[in-house]
């Protein structure tokens, strides 16, 4: 997997790994709101995400209602990103590419997951929210 190339394919989001973490994502996306962004509140939902996403496993196991639940989180947090994410000044994808290089592997594993954590609430966004 291309962390950098997936990671700029989708709006901002909060990463976690074990000695860190960041909120990356591509600025097309942005839209930089007031007042929204409250760091304990993108870890609560991202703790969120995670057991939603392990309770899904590779059988996507979830009833309906959780995909829809699963998929507004995966909303909020690019809402409450937004409002944290950097300027194109500050941050871009050499930037970006920079941090994951120094990484370990362990560390650019846990990317890759959350990676596929976040693009299966937007397919199931498009599937159990936005079109039903």
């Amino acid at each position: 997997m291309n962390i950098y190339d997936e990671i700029f394919s989708l709006p901002q989001y909060y990463y976690e790994w074990k000695s860190g973490w960041g909120i990356f994502g591509s600025q097309y996306y942005n839209k930089k709101r007031d007042g929204i962004g409250c760091i304990s509140v993108i870890i609560s939902i991202w703790k969120q995400l995670k057991a939603y996403y392990e309770q899904d496993g590779e059988q996507e196991s979830l009833s309906d209602n959780e995909k829809a639940e699963y998929a507004k989180d995966v909303d909020r947090m690019r809402i409450y990103c937004e409002k944290e994410s950097l300027t194109d000044d500050d941050f871009n994808r050499d930037g970006l590419k920079e941090i994951i290089d120094k990484l370990s592997d362990e560390d650019k594993k846990e990317l890759e997951w959350q990676i596929d954590m976040y693009k299966r609430g937007r397919y199931y966004y498009g599937r159990y929210v936005h079109n039903k």
